[in-house]
């Protein structure tokens, strides 16, 4: 008999009010009446679509009011679990997107030499994290919950930033465009061989509410690019790899 191979379903949360406002967000910030119904919108479709058998979140409260909702529809308890929670921005809390881009470009014009300048991802705003810092503690989270459920299928409650460096851990490369619109889902699958392409779902369908000015690529270029990633790396097997687009292209991707 065929062993049922496992799958981590990525879910970022609801919308916040950061998000409406365009504003990095603290630890605290709660969902809107649309960040909820987003989440009750998301839970019956994984609960039609999908076979969940585990289901956690990250101990923000965003994630965890989130995964809350989903739990009711599922019938199911949520688990927070630490390692999968958001970015600190440090000096950033509360300070509107653009505000990142000035702060970083004033660090470099400071010291022209920063290896950061060459890898943006590796950038740390004052008092806070970077990118790479948020791959290495989730990819470990990512991993114990992998090796908890080898067979099962688990839904992970997060962050934007947490679903683009599990990404960008798997596929080698650091893409703006594998952030996902609140409620917005990318799927891995993974068998005693390791992870399988990240694939999109249904984000057409939810980026039109979004508010926080992420313009997610269309499921197909997001998919095309996963797969042409992994398989210049020799790493995507094509029976398990979705279709994509003819001829779609995603955004240039960064180093890792």
């Amino acid at each position: 008999m065929k062993q049922r191979r496992g799958r981590i379903v990525l879910v970022r949360h609801g919308e916040t009010e950061a998000n409406r406002l365009r504003r990095f967000a603290s630890e605290d910030v709660c969902l809107t009446d649309l960040g909820r119904a987003q989440a009750l919108e998301l839970a019956k479709r994984l609960q039609n679509e999908f076979r969940p058998d585990h289901l956690v979140s990250s101990e923000f409260l965003r994630a965890r009011q989130t995964g809350e909702i989903i739990s009711q529809v599922l019938g199911m308890p949520v688990e927070a679990v630490p390692g999968i929670h958001e970015l600190d921005f440090g000096s950033l809390k509360g300070q509107p997107y653009e505000e990142l881009a000035q702060l970083r470009a004033t660090d470099w014009s400071r010291n022209p030499e920063a290896p950061e300048r060459n890898n943006p991802w590796t950038w740390r705003p004052p008092g806070g994290e970077s990118a790479e810092d948020v791959r290495l503690r989730a990819i470990e989270a990512i991993e114990r919950l992998r090796v908890s459920f080898p067979d099962r299928e688990v839904v992970v409650v997060c962050h934007g930033i947490v679903i683009q460096a599990v990404c960008a851990h798997i596929t080698g490369e650091w893409s703006d465009g594998s952030v996902p619109p609140n409620c917005g889902v990318v799927t891995v699958g993974h068998g005693p061989e390791g992870w399988e392409t990240p694939i999109m779902e249904w984000w057409e369908a939810l980026a039109p509410r979004q508010a926080d000015g992420v313009r997610p690529l269309g499921c197909g270029l997001f998919n095309g690019r996963m797969r042409a990633v992994l398989r210049k790396a020799g790493r995507c097997d094509p029976s398990r790899c979705r279709n994509s687009s003819p001829g779609s292209k995603a955004n240039s991707p960064r180093p890792l």
